[in-house]
């Protein structure tokens, strides 16, 4: 993941994807029916219902938004549907009853479809723009049928099959917007399968039945055709090409031999190394990071592999030791899909995570008699790749806690010792004891903080518990200090996303100086945090990451207090800015869905203005010192937008949410109770309480000081 790290320190952390999030989507045939389900997880496979009983489903699509679309045949009659849920599948109307079939299909991230096959001996194709509203093409070959159709996301289509015995290939912009490649480009045989990327430059493999050799080309317009030099003979099966123009081709070689090659240009075509010597590629896909995902057989076992290069290609373990890949499909985030079926004659697919790791998809929610035809796997809102990555804030907040800490010695320095010799006189009590020269202090302290979901960020919490301990010099108008501190923090991520621990020491310097009428004091705290965290993907998938990070945080603050007849009164304000660095982070998991990023900085600036009010009582032991404060905060982050990761093992990197970018505005509230003894021999005790409230984040503070003066 290039990715930053996530706020504040920490993590990795998971997502914020639903339970209800689509990874992909498969078809196929369960013994004479047909099939089709939604994939959620590699556990989660959902058939989905009312398909025809007779007929099968040959091709499978699915967006970015998670709608499906799917194309087969229904008995004699083509059947098709858009498919927006495993309880919501709408079939298509009108479309043909006579010995007709649906090859292939293709729905773009605008939600417009394109559909081909054949009716009767006619060639038949159509967009799809709804349920209800689906357009024919006009134009179309008489005799012959649509084999491969594909669409980019600005709806241009291509399309590719056969008229009669010459091969026949289309642009379509409309249902009457139909341009036919010129026929002089096109051998006499047909076109399997067609692929368009967005910058509308397509690829379109087939057979020349003439020469017997396989055929493909890169298509640039119904007139701009240029064919791929240096194929054997055989027939291209399948092509894939991405944004960036580069494309992948699979075959059935004549000579009995797997072939495959990425294609740069017409001239440049690069053959696959390592290939089966007995058998075939039956699909292909690449990404948009130029990774590619190929599935055949070899000889009589399934065969799949990614592709890195013309030279790095990387054959999938653990595959069924009989059977074949059917359908395969990649994703930019790298994770991929495939479908066939097994040694047993059972349906078969399983996710390939991006270092090759391959997890089948349970036996018994695939047909126990038939075969996974085609397969899509979601780019984007996919189970499979994390939304977000956490735990965001929270070294910061394990930061802000101990600044809390430090600033109750800080503020109760400001205030005592006062003089109240007027009324110990009237009350005859002892009078105040005089300044301290040094001060030993000590103070557990612990913060519990919830934040709902924001975004792609799910609720989390943070249960922190910490200690500080601090020696300080002080004159009746300046104190000087340093202490140290530990804080831990346990992060929870809610729908079973997982968890982290924090282990934080850190270090700090302060310095207080007063007058009659105001006070002003300041702090830099650094520190060194560790990370271990554990993330649920899926709910039962873990990965395991440790990293580690730095803190360093200036603290200032400002009051002015003013007696009055009951109390004292103050106003104030004040600033921390804690400012993370994180080291690089790896997880680690059998999944091999282990995300990676680099090392990040993020910073949180809170901002506080406010009034506290004191109210002394003096007893002959000494004296009880209430605080009371209510406040504005505003809690200010930088640097947490989305970040580029990657997978462990892949080159392919997708965006994550590394915290929320939303301004806190909070109401704050602190009860303080000081006892301060007279006989500098007893130590003094300071209870705090202190909440902050907004719609979004709610914190409880509450720390307990013992300290002894000398």
């Amino acid at each position: 993941m290039r990715k930053e790290w996530f706020l504040l320190g920490i993590l990795a952390f998971q997502s914020s994807v639903s339970a209800d999030q689509i990874t992909g989507l498969i078809g196929g045939n369960d013994d004479a029916a047909a099939y089709g389900a939604l994939v959620y997880s590699e556990t989660d496979v959902r058939a989905l219902p009312g398909l025809p009983s007779t007929g099968e489903v040959d091709s499978v699509s699915i967006n970015d938004a998670g709608v499906g679309l799917i194309g087969g045949s229904d008995g004699g009659a083509a059947y098709g549907a858009l498919v927006y849920s495993e309880t919501d599948v709408r079939a298509l109307p009108g479309l043909p009853s006579s010995k007709s079939v649906l090859r292939s299909v293709s729905i773009n991230d605008a939600g417009v479809g394109l559909i081909g096959g054949s009716d009767a001996a006619a060639a038949y194709g159509a967009f799809v723009y709804s349920e209800t509203d689906v357009r024919s093409l006009s134009g179309l070959p008489s005799g012959g049928s649509i084999f491969g159709v594909s669409i980019n996301d600005a709806g241009v289509g291509l399309i590719g099959g056969n008229d009669a015995a010459a091969a026949y290939g289309a642009f379509v912009y409309s249902g009457t917007d139909v341009r036919p490649i010129s026929g002089s480009f096109l051998p006499a045989g047909y076109i399997n399968s067609v692929s368009i990327n967005d910058a509308g430059v397509g690829l379109i493999g087939g057979r020349n039945n003439g020469s017997g050799a396989a055929y493909a080309a890169l298509v640039y317009s119904e007139t701009d055709v240029r064919a791929l030099s240096g194929l054997p003979d055989g027939a291209v099966l399948s092509v894939s090409i991405n944004v960036s123009g580069i494309g992948l081709i699979g075959e059935a070689n004549n000579s009995g031999a797997a072939y495959g090659a990425l294609v740069y240009s017409e001239t440049d075509v690069r053959s696959l190394s390592g290939l089966p010597s007995t058998g075939r590629i039956s699909s292909v896909s690449i990404n948009d990071a130029g990774v590619g995902l190929i599935g055949g057989e070899n000889d009589t076992a399934a065969y799949g592999a990614l592709v890195y290069s013309e030279t790095d290609v990387r054959a999938l373990t653990g595959l069924p030791s009989a059977g074949s890949i059917n359908s395969v499909s990649i994703n930019d985030a790298g994770v991929g899909l495939i479908g066939g079926n097994d040694d047993s004659g059972a349906a078969y697919a399983a996710i390939v995570s991006p270092s090759g790791v391959v997890t089948g998809l349970p036996a018994g929610d695939l047909p126990a008699a038939g075969m996974i035809r085609s397969v899509a796997i979601a780019n984007a809102n996919n189970a499979i790749v994390p939304q977000s990555i956490g735990p965001y804030a929270s070294a910061i907040y394990s930061q802000l806690a101990a600044s809390e800490a430090l600033e109750l010695r800080l503020t109760t320095h400001s205030q005592w010792p006062r003089d109240f010799s007027n009324e110990v006189a009237a009350r005859e009590l002892p009078p105040c004891p005089k300044q301290p020269k040094y001060t030993f202090w000590a103070e557990p302290f612990g913060n519990y903080i919830h934040l709902k979901k924001q975004g792609r960020i799910p609720n989390y919490t943070n249960t922190i518990g910490g200690a500080l301990a601090a020696f300080d010099y002080h004159t009746a108008n300046l104190l000087l200090g340093g202490g140290l501190g530990y804080a831990f923090n346990y992060v929870h991520y809610s729908e079973s996303q997982g968890h982290g621990k924090i282990h934080e020491e850190l270090a700090c310097f302060y310095s207080s100086f007063k007058t009659d009428c105001a006070w002003i004091d300041a702090a830099i705290w650094g520190g060194l945090y560790q990370f271990h965290n554990e993330r649920h993907m899926l709910s039962f998938i873990t990965s395991t990451a440790h990293t580690h990070g730095w803190i360093l945080s200036p603290h200032l603050e400002a009051g002015a207090p003013c007696d009055a007849s009951c109390c004292t009164i103050e106003p104030f304000a004040r600033f921390d800015w804690t400012n993370a660095w994180q080291s690089h982070y790896t997880e680690h998991g059998a999944s091999g869905l282990n995300v990676v990023m680099d090392g990040q900085y993020a910073s949180l600036l809170q901002s506080e203005l406010g009034l506290r009010f004191f109210e002394t009582t003096r007893w002959c032991w000494g004296k009880c010192q209430f605080e009371e404060k209510l406040s504005f905060v505003n809690q200010a982050p930088f640097h947490f937008e989305d970040k580029n990761v990657f997978f462990v093992a892949s080159v392919s990197t997708f965006p994550v949410a590394t915290g929320s970018d939303k301004v806190q505005n909070l109401g704050s509230a602190q009860f303080v109770c000081s006892f301060l003894p007279n006989n500098q021999a007893y130590p003094f005790v300071i209870i705090d309480l202190n909440g902050q409230f907004g719609t979004s984040l709610q914190s409880y503070f509450a720390s307990l000081q013992i300290g002894k003066d000398f």
